[in-house]
């Protein structure tokens, strides 16, 4: 229920302060739930085939169990893409808008407390790497869902150019400024 404190420095006195705060009930979860995806990176436009495996802590698999969930495109942290780190990619200056949408296609988990979720992730026209953010929720038999997000790359169409500055912090007039620039396919890998 609502509980309210109050703080005196004399008891005969009006308080100096009070707060109200609200105290619910806490159950535990009683799902173990991971997500597997079928690759480590995704093409933009291509579908995410993401596996799920659902328990009870008890030990019984998790079967019959409705999974749903929704999927968010956005800027990805860093560069984006695996073996550039410390080199920026695309358009710094411009900022990738999120897109969310909700998976549309709902499952249920197995006999044995697995499922399988070809979510489909939306092309995002963007400046910048960017990553989909897949949020699965797994429904407990008391109402309550459980949620697991993964988060996988997307790789950029084609070969992308990556600038590194070889200095830090600001220059001074008539200093010199050096940049590392390299090529790479999508994956990361250079490209002469």
């Amino acid at each position: 229920g609502t509980w309210r404190v109050a703080a005196y420095t004399d008891p005969k006195a009006p308080a100096i302060g009070e707060a109200s705060f609200l105290v619910e009930d806490y159950v535990p979860e009683r799902l173990e739930v991971t997500l597997e995806s079928a690759t480590p990176n995704l093409t933009r436009g291509a579908p995410a085939t993401i596996d799920v495996a659902a328990r009870y802590l008890y030990g019984a698999p998790g079967a019959g169990l409705e999974v749903s969930g929704t999927v968010l495109v956005q800027q990805a942290g860093g560069n984006g893409i695996k073996g550039l780190e410390g080199f920026s990619v695309g358009l710094d200056d411009e900022r990738v808008e999120a897109a969310s949408t909700e998976i549309d296609a709902r499952t249920t988990t197995d006999a044995v407390g697995k499922a399988r979720l070809v979510v489909p992730v939306q092309a995002l026209a963007a400046p910048r790497p960017t990553e989909a953010r897949i949020t699965l929720q797994v429904g407990e038999p008391g109402g309550r869902a459980l949620s697991r997000s993964l988060t996988l790359p997307i790789l950029p169409e084609g070969p992308v150019l990556a600038i590194r500055k070889g200095f830090g912090g600001d220059l001074t007039e008539g200093s010199v400024a050096g940049f590392d620039v390299v090529m790479a396919a999508p994956d990361g890998r250079r490209l002469s």
